[in-house]
C-alpha cells in the first residue's frame, strides 16, 4: 500500500488541470494500461510504438519502471489548460540537481520487500544507468525530445477529444467540491484510493496551530 501524507496547505493548494505531458506519462506507464479515459493502448502496443520510432530512452525507463516515474517528466502545470510545447520545454530544462535526486530515488526503490516489511536493496536498472551516463542536462533534453515524438504519434491525433473529456471531468469534480467538499472529491478520484484522518482545532498536542492530525491518501 502506498501512503501520501497531506498537510492542510497541500489540500488547499490542490487543483485540477489539463496536462498533455501528464497524459503522456499515463499512456507510458507499464502497469496502468488504459489510465486515460477514452484512450486504450495495450502495454505491448505502447512498447511497439517506442521501438518503431527509436524512442530508446523512454523504452529503457519504461522497462525498468515499477510505480515511481521521476517527477521531472511530469512538471506541474502553471495554467488550467497547458500546452505540450511549454511542458516539454520545462522537462528539457530541468535543473540537473533536481533530475539527479529523482533518478537516484528511482534507482534505489526496492523491487520487493522482505517478510518484515523492510525494503531490500535497491535495483540496478542497467538500461537506465546507460542513458544517465550522458549527463543530467543531455538526459533531460533527450527525454523531452522522445516525449515529443511519442506525443505526435500516440496522443496528438486524439488530443482534442481527450482534452475535452478531461475538462468535463474537472468540471464534475468542481461541482462535487462545491456541494460536498474536498474529502468527497479526493475519495472519488479512484476506487483504490482513499483519504483518512481529519483536521481538528489546535489543542495541547499542536501548540503551533497546525492540524493535530494529518490526512493520509492511501492506495
Amino acid at each position: 500500500m502506498t501512503q501520501l501524507r497531506l498537510s492542510a496547505d497541500a489540500i488547499a493548494e490542490s487543483r485540477f488541470a489539463v496536462s498533455p505531458v501528464m497524459q503522456l506519462a499515463a499512456a507510458l506507464h507499464p502497469h496502468h494500461p488504459g489510465a486515460i479515459a477514452g484512450h486504450r493502448s495495450s502495454p505491448s502496443a505502447v512498447r511497439r510504438t517506442l521501438i518503431t520510432h527509436g524512442l530508446h530512452l523512454l523504452l529503457a525507463l519504461r522497462d525498468d519502471m515499477t510505480d515511481y516515474l521521476p517527477d521531472f517528466l511530469t512538471p506541474p502545470t502553471e495554467t488550467p489548460v497547458s500546452d505540450v510545447d511549454t511542458e516539454l520545454h520545462r522537462v528539457a530544462t530541468t535543473a540537473a540537481p533536481v533530475m539527479a535526486r529523482q533518478m537516484r530515488r528511482l534507482m534505489s526503490l526496492p523491487e520487493v520487500a522482505d517478510t518484515e516489511g523492510e525494503p531490500t536493496e535497491g535495483r540496478d536498472l542497467p538500461s537506465v544507468r546507460r542513458y544517465l551516463k550522458m549527463g543530467a542536462s543531455a538526459y533531460a533534453d533527450r527525454a523531452a525530445r522522445e516525449l515529443r515524438v511519442f506525443w505526435d504519434v500516440a496522443l496528438a491525433p486524439s488530443w482534442r477529444r481527450l482534452a475535452g473529456q478531461a475538462q468535463a471531468d474537472i468540471e464534475r469534480h468542481a461541482m462535487v467540491a462545491l456541494r460536498q467538499g474536498m474529502r468527497v472529491v479526493l475519495n472519488s478520484l479512484h476506487p483504490d484510493m482513499a483519504i483518512t484522518g481529519r483536521w481538528s482545532t489546535p489543542g495541547p498536542s499542536s501548540p503551533s496551530g497546525d492540524a493535530s492530525r494529518t490526512p493520509t491518501m492511501s492506495s
